[in-house]
């Protein structure tokens, strides 16, 4: 797509441009953020340098401290993710979480499964990498993550949470081949991406909530941001 220019309420222009990059698909927001979409089921947020340590919220503060990111509203840090969103909340009038899911006890059935694909993490498939990212966080979020799969060889989830620790050990100069014909092959992904109108306006509204945030509410965003969609 050509270099597009949009407006938002009260602020002035900005530029933003939309390509594919392998098997991702790019909004550059000049000088701003970059929203960086799989085709599947990743949306991973990146914040311009020149916020490093000025935010805070949900995302964390974008300092390169990730022990540090369940800060809570008043400046507290904390362990316990439900305390840790509890205190983000924008409407005091919304009931706090006081019990969350276990996805995996909800659905024993995948437990298992989940469990022997995601071991992948910690086996030598990445062992150039564990001394550089701690693989016990990506290991545990691709446990619950794949629980959640309704299905077995073709679950993205999987994909996309063991992706994230190769993701990170890229970022520490390691290159790992992980993926095989048996483990999310590269067959699976499209080659070319097609741009599909609704996950345009998808991509244009958070860019515009993103920048309405910044510049007028101060609320926060992080470095990089990856959910888990339903899509």
């Amino acid at each position: 797509l050509p270099l597009q220019r949009m407006r938002t309420h009260h602020s002035p222009c900005m530029f933003f441009h939309i390509h594919s990059a392998g098997i991702y698909v790019v909004t550059e927001v000049k000088g701003l953020l970059n929203l960086i979409w799989d085709n599947k089921t990743s949306l991973m947020l990146q914040l311009d340098p020149k916020f490093k340590g000025k935010v805070c919220g949900l995302c964390g503060n974008f300092d390169g401290n990730a022990k540090n990111d369940f800060m809570k509203h008043n400046g507290e840090v904390v362990t316990d993710p439900e305390d840790f969103g509890n205190s983000w909340k924008v409407n005091p009038d919304c009931p706090d979480v006081t019990n969350m899911i276990n996805v995996c006890k909800e659905n024993p059935h995948r437990r298992v499964w989940a469990v022997k694909q995601c071991s992948i993490i910690t086996t030598d498939v990445f062992k150039d990498c564990h001394a550089l990212v701690d693989f016990g966080p990506y290991y545990d979020a691709c446990v619950r993550d794949t629980c959640t799969c309704d299905s077995g060889g073709d679950c993205d989830c999987l994909c996309t949470a063991v992706a994230a620790y190769a993701t990170e050990c890229r970022k520490k100069k390691v290159c790992v081949e992980w993926r095989s014909q048996k483990m999310c092959p590269w067959s699976d992904l499209s080659v070319t991406l097609h741009f599909k109108v609704p996950l345009l306006h998808i991509l244009h509204a958070l860019i515009i909530i993103i920048t309405i945030m910044h510049n007028y509410m101060q609320v926060t965003i992080s470095q990089t941001l990856i959910l888990t969609l339903t899509i």
